[in-house]
């Protein structure tokens, strides 16, 4: 399977097309990688939206968009489905351009999406930006004629595998050029004691990160003056606090950790592992800081488009910051690159610690204090965004107002959704077709209605129900039908039951698994008023702890 996905190269042409358009790196995609790699980048359709707003950043309403649709089938559809209707409206694309969202999200048939985007990187109105589409002129590949993109499914079935890409792929960028070391090592010598031996990997770690500590302030200092005030006689004060949310803060925590950090490598009146023991508090504001990262970015983009005035003073403010073409929607994602930084440098000063000395034990306490600082700013972010998944998910669904609690996000984070047959042994009717809405503490099960609306129809709490298997019925050539892969929800006093139908043996086992999970959970927490969003008292607990 893997040789026949290398000998198809169509996918790399247009991955080649994304990177002159800088929206991904080619080099994301090493010779190793197969289709479904790039199957799996896309699939939630936020580059191909981030794609859109590149091209044109009228084309949609980047608001609308979500950036980590944690693969929710319902906000995964919902951003393909703005795409493509950025193409149809702002592109010109003819419907039969067009591929179908679940050709994408399913994987059913990615030559079409292919063929759309090669549609798209030829149109007039981008090729007027002057960037080569793809294939090239002199490419051989006909889309409709590869077999391989329309298997895609299966290959996904056996892999079987998501990986969350960095969207902000530049802001690794701007980190490198303004905060890595690299060539200003040799100013690194200002903050230490002369030294006539050469310099160990642990000095040179511990040097690394003072200075880069000192370039971090710079870039902050850089940030507040040459964006932040010149920009407040431009933007609203509502966009001024979300762009710009916690820099100040950061500038002043960020300060006052540099000075300690050259204390502890100048003297001895304190060690280097104490100074992020004694910090990692003030720390806990990149959780808020980098949950506001999306809210941020889509807030420039809004700005921008409001006022011509704000667009070019940003995009003046851009090339007068820096010999190196800075941009904003980059620049305010260099918290959350030097945040994940701080791991990797004091795991690299505890690795060339001798294991056998107590400074070893010390420095990898700062470590871990520094993990969970980042694990915590990580669940923070994910929390944040669910939340904004769920008021989304709520309301798209009509009718939901006959529920007694009509808040779902009391119910937990979003497990799992997606389309789902099912029957109730009560009225013994056929199955109908559902779109199922899995959460922590209950299910709702809809009817799709059209585009990303619903209309309500059930709900089950999941405390009251229990799971049983069923195996596949088959057809007469002894092959299991498709939507035939069923299980049963049964209630714990045996009086109603539901079969529920996926379409085919993978989709089962998923959709099994997420319920077994969800019930289990439900089963320890008994009846007790729990909320899977309180992690946070939990979690500040930990970092708390000597």
């Amino acid at each position: 399977m893997a040789g026949i996905l290398q000998r198809v190269p169509l996918w790399r042409e247009c991955v080649d097309w994304l990177d002159r358009l800088k929206i991904l790196r080619s080099d994301q995609f090493p010779p190793n990688s197969e289709l479904i790699h790039f199957g799996q980048c896309i699939r939630d359709g936020f580059i191909l939206c981030y794609l859109i707003t590149k091209l044109d950043p009228n084309a949609l309403d980047f608001h609308d968009v979500c950036q980590r649709t944690q693969m929710s089938q319902y906000m995964s559809l919902r951003n393909i489905r703005l795409f493509l209707r950025a193409c149809r409206n702002k592109f010109d694309l003819g419907e039969s351009d067009l591929f179908e969202p679940a050709m994408l999200f399913d994987y059913t048939d990615f030559g079409k999406v292919l063929k759309t985007l090669s549609k798209l990187s030829k149109c007039p109105k981008v090729a007027q930006k002057g960037i080569e589409g793809f294939p090239s002129v002199e490419s051989r590949h006909q889309v409709e004629d590869e077999e391989i993109y329309r298997r895609l499914e299966d290959i996904d079935q056996q892999e079987d595998q998501y990986c969350e890409y960095n969207y902000a792929l530049s802001g690794e960028n701007i980190y490198e050029e303004l905060c890595s070391v690299g060539e200003h090592s040799k100013n690194l010598q200002s903050h230490f004691p002369s030294q006539q031996s050469p310099m160990v990997k642990r000095e040179y770690c511990i040097r690394e990160l003072v200075e880069s500590e000192k370039r971090y302030i710079e870039a902050l200092d850089m940030i507040k003056t040459n964006f932040k005030v010149p920009l407040s006689t431009v933007l609203r004060e509502d966009e001024k606090k979300s762009i710009f949310y916690g820099i100040e803060e950061l500038y002043e925590i960020h300060t006052g950790l540099h000075s300690d950090l050259v204390k502890a490598c100048t003297t001895n009146n304190i060690k280097l592992h104490m100074v992020f023991l004694n910090w990692k508090d003030k720390f806990l504001i990149y959780g808020s800081i980098c949950s506001n990262l999306s809210s941020a970015r889509r807030t420039i983009k809004s700005a921008i488009c409001r006022s011509r005035d704000v667009a070019e003073k940003i995009e003046r403010c851009q090339r007068e910051a820096s010999e190196v073409a800075l941009n904003l929607e980059d620049l305010i994602t260099l918290p959350m690159q030097r945040l994940l930084k701080y791991p990797l440098l004091l795991g690299n000063i505890s690795k060339h610690t001798d294991k056998s000395l107590e400074e070893h034990h010390e420095v990898q306490s700062a470590y871990e204090a520094m993990v969970d600082i980042a694990d915590y700013t990580n669940e923070s972010t994910r929390d944040h965004e669910m939340r904004q998944i769920i008021k989304d998910v709520q309301a798209s669904i009509s009718n939901w107002n006959i529920m007694e609690n009509c808040d779902l996000i009391e119910y937990g984070r979003l497990i799992k959704d997606g389309e789902l047959k099912m029957r109730s042994h009560e009225e013994s009717r056929n199955a109908k077709t559902r779109y199922v809405f899995l959460f922590n503490r209950g299910v709702i099960f809809c009817k799709a209605t059209r585009g990303d609306q619903y209309s309500f129809k059930l709900f089950l709490s999941l405390e009251k129900f229990k799971l049983e298997y069923h195996p596949a019925s088959r057809n007469q050539n002894g092959k299991e039908a498709r939507w035939s892969h069923q299980w049963l929800l049964v209630d714990n006093q045996n009086k109603t039951a539901y079969t529920l139908y996926a379409k085919s043996a993978e989709a089962k086992n998923k959709w099994i698994g997420a319920f077994s999970e969800t019930l289990s959970v439900t089963i320890r927490n008994g009846k007790k008023d729990f909320s899977v969003f309180n992690w946070y008292n939990t979690f500040q607990g930990k970092i708390k702890s000597p």
